[in-house]
């Protein structure tokens, strides 16, 4: 889970001649560098959510604290998949959009060509699944790590196949019954949604989990949707500001929803405004 706002260096111990070719490798894909005329590793770190409103100052403050120069736009469509980034040195490097995003993760890059969707969760599972409290409980259901795990899972009917896309962000209505606050709380980025048989969750996925899937519904078969790049909102976007920018309908959140890309950026700009 990330809380960190803004943009960090974070270092890591100098690599020693023993470490070889695969240690390094799996270095670099973290987004660790290392820095000219030594061996110490630094990464820099966006630590949250950048969207097409807030790329601008994003970037600009990313050039002051590194040296690293990105598009004055943020690549959408067919440039999303390969742009130039010069680098503190002057070096220019090809990168895509998601090469960025790992470079510089845990963030979430929105692009303005990218829809997302709305997806409720009750109090409880918020706790629980997204660490929407400050200490996490894991009281609810026994022996699941959903909480502790990079790639977690959510379950929902299998009518919601087609607002599951990979790749969406995904934003989490926390629902007023049972306590809850009525807010979106957390974003994250889709993986994969598949339709699976109860019987037929693999173990792997039932430890991302925190329902138990026999008791969920009475169907046999549930929507399954990984996820991963979690953010809790420093502030959570409530429901009566949700529905002036058209991000409600009718439903009221009940059920999930697709919203058009630049919502997705006003909700989270909304939700990091200090």
């Amino acid at each position: 889970m990330i809380y960190c706002t803004g943009i960090h260096l974070i270092s890591a111990a100098p690599l020693s001649n023993e470490v070889g070719p695969p240690q390094a490798t799996a270095a670099r894909v973290c987004g660790f560098l290392r820095q000219p005329s030594t061996s110490a590793l630094v990464k820099v770190v966006m630590g949250r959510p950048v969207t097409i409103t807030n790329w601008k100052a994003a970037t600009r403050e990313l050039r002051l604290r590194t040296g690293l120069e990105l598009p004055a736009e943020m690549p959408t469509g067919p440039a999303a998949e390969r742009f130039s980034v010069k680098t503190g040195l002057g070096e220019e490097v090809s990168l895509s959009l998601k090469g960025l995003e790992n470079l510089l993760g845990p963030t979430l890059l929105i692009r303005a060509d990218q829809d997302g969707v709305i997806v409720p969760i009750t109090r409880d599972y918020s706790k629980d699944l997204l660490g929407a409290d400050t200490q996490m409980s894991l009281g609810l259901v026994h022996d699941k790590d959903a909480g502790f795990r990079s790639q977690r899972v959510y379950v929902n009917t299998p009518r919601a196949v087609n607002a599951m896309r990979p790749e969406s962000p995904i934003l989490f209505y926390e629902s007023m019954n049972r306590g809850g606050r009525g807010c979106i709380v957390a974003v994250a980025r889709i993986v994969d949604a598949e339709i699976r048989n109860k019987a037929d969750i693999p173990k792997e996925s039932r430890r991302r989990l925190v329902v138990e899937v026999d008791s969920f519904s009475k169907s046999d078969e549930l929507l399954v949707t990984s996820f991963e790049n979690t953010f809790l909102l420093p502030r959570p976007v409530p429901l009566d500001w949700l529905k002036k920018v058209g991000a409600v309908d009718n439903a009221n959140l009940v059920t999930a929803k697709r919203v058009s890309s630049c919502t997705v950026a006003s909700i989270l700009d909304r939700g990091w405004d200090e």
